[in-house]
């Protein structure tokens, strides 16, 4: 299917499933339950999260707006934001999927020096959604600043250096509608921005409490959350946790990866030419294994749930490849 036939709603999972779509459901299901955690480890340690620096020139000149010193941003499809600073930089890039290459910014958390540029990004791109993934604070050290007003009613104001302040208002907070039973809890903010000659509104999702190397419940929220942002790919979608790469990651495989079965019907991909790919646009995307793993997870549940019994062996097959995931987990958090 070509990105020009694409339905509004590609990847709805309250629609009925086309026959195309569940077979390459099940050529899914059926491949990961082969591979196995212990396979899926061995694709995730042969693509290790190295990257040339040489590649990352801008991000080397401007280490006062780079959370990490270790994250580096690729200078080939960063994004620029006019005005913010003599390079234009922010630390994001655009990662596409088969719908929009422009499909995803993922971005560091804002720094207490890089909320302007941040939200000057915002109102240039045209965004309509933002993801947050982390807490401003995680262990007793700082993730995040604090870049958007969290109550109704509370207003924000950040300077721009050319164009004058940035207003953010928050309109509306409410806690996020799930279809189905999460412990997950997501906080949605409707905001008003105005600033650089525009207002637009913005919803922004903060995700409350992902574990930074581990990794939530392997439910179907991260699928709501998606259908409810990804539905609409005129716009990109911003995604951001502490250094914009692991539990981002998680998010942007996970819907790639959807993309593939839902709009294209692949029966056949691998999901580790997509993280290749994914890491060609974002350094370093999906950091830790447990995050790799969950995605698959997550995806196995979900089809497990709309196909049931029409991949065969896949109850057992999928009980044994929650055991090995739990087992994975828990020795990531041993290890911490």
């Amino acid at each position: 299917m070509s990105r020009e036939t694409t339905s509004h709603k590609p990847t709805d999972s309250r629609a009925p499933l086309s026959e195309a779509q569940k077979s390459a459901a099940a050529a899914f299901m059926g491949q990961t339950l082969k591979k196995g955690i212990k396979t899926l480890k061995v694709e995730f340690a042969r693509n290790p999260r190295v990257y040339n620096m040489a590649k990352c020139t801008v991000f080397s000149r401007n280490q006062k707006l780079n959370r990490y010193k270790d994250v580096g941003c690729l200078d080939h499809n960063r994004v620029r934001v006019a005005g913010a600073n003599p390079d234009e930089y922010i630390h994001a890039n655009y990662v596409g999927t088969f719908l929009s290459p422009k499909r995803f910014i993922c971005a560091q958390g804002p720094m207490d020096a890089t909320c302007g540029h941040f939200w000057m990004m915002v109102i240039q791109e045209k965004v309509e959604s933002i993801i947050m993934l982390c807490e401003y604070e995680e262990l007793h050290k700082p993730k995040c600043a604090r870049y958007y007003p969290e109550e109704k009613g509370q207003e924000m104001t950040f300077q721009t250096p050319e164009h004058g302040p940035i207003i953010l208002t928050n309109e509306l907070e409410r806690d996020f509608k799930f279809r189905h039973e999460t412990p997950v809890k997501i906080r949605v903010c409707t905001l008003k921005v105005a600033g650089l000659g525009s207002e637009m509104t913005v919803t922004h999702y903060h995700w409350v409490k992902w574990p930074d190397r581990g990794a939530p419940p392997p439910d179907e929220a991260p699928i709501e959350l998606l259908e409810k942002v990804a539905n609409k790919h005129a716009v990109p979608i911003v995604v951001h946790c502490s250094a914009g790469i692991g539990r981002t990651g998680s998010i942007v495989l996970l819907q790639a990866i959807q993309e593939k079965i839902l709009v294209q019907a692949c029966e056949q991909f691998e999901v580790e030419d997509l993280l290749k790919e994914c890491r060609e646009s974002r350094a370093a995307l999906v950091q830790m294994g447990p995050q790799y793993y969950y995605v698959h997870e997550v995806l196995l549940n979900h089809y497990y749930r709309r196909l049931g019994s029409a991949v065969a062996g896949c109850e057992k097959n999928l009980k044994n490849f929650t055991v090995d995931y739990n087992k994975a987990l828990a020795e990531t958090t041993n290890n911490k």
